[in-house]
């Protein structure tokens, strides 16, 4: 568990440069969008961004992320799930890291979403229960996904398909 130590978000992010906040300005819109929607018939929409293209942007960082640490160590170590498994339980603690960050921002879209359509209409807990289990679904199977493929296209475009099938 000394990996655990070498975890840098500041420094990882830095290296992101403008990739990282893209999931922010995403979430950022959300919001906006909420706070000058007009009426209850909006929600409907709103639910559709959350749904699918918020919840999907989860995979953003850990796609992101897991391709920055195969370039580093292209040169040095072949990434595959039969390596070892320091690479990948680093890979998802690293992950995780950033997702923590994810659903902070996330909660404050949800939080924002529940104090414009109060209680009657939606409640957090509801929210919580409908869209958290997809942002772990997206952020983790992106992950699977990167690792297995190596191969950023891959993952991507499994995910834009099922979001699309979805809808």
């Amino acid at each position: 568990m000394a990996f655990v130590k070498k975890i840098n978000i500041s420094s990882e992010a830095k290296s992101m440069g403008i990739d990282f906040y893209v999931p922010f300005l995403i979430i950022l819109i959300a919001i906006l969008y909420t706070c000058f929607s007009p009426d209850l018939e909006s929600l409907q929409y709103i639910s559709r961004i959350i749904e699918f293209v918020v919840c999907p942007m989860a995979a953003w960082w850990s796609v992101y992320l897991f391709l920055n640490h195969s370039v580093d160590k292209d040169k040095t170590a072949e990434l595959t799930p039969n390596s070892s498994p320091s690479i990948l339980s680093y890979g998802l603690i690293r992950v995780t890291s950033f997702f923590l960050i994810f659903l902070a921002a996330f909660f404050a879209l949800l939080i924002s979403i529940t104090l414009r359509y109060p209680y009657p209409y939606i409640s957090l807990f509801n929210l919580t229960i409908i869209y958290a289990p997809q942002t772990v679904l997206y952020c983790y199977l992106g992950f699977f996904l990167m690792v297995l493929s190596r191969n950023i296209a891959i993952p991507l475009f499994i995910l834009l398909t099922y979001i699309a099938v979805k809808y």
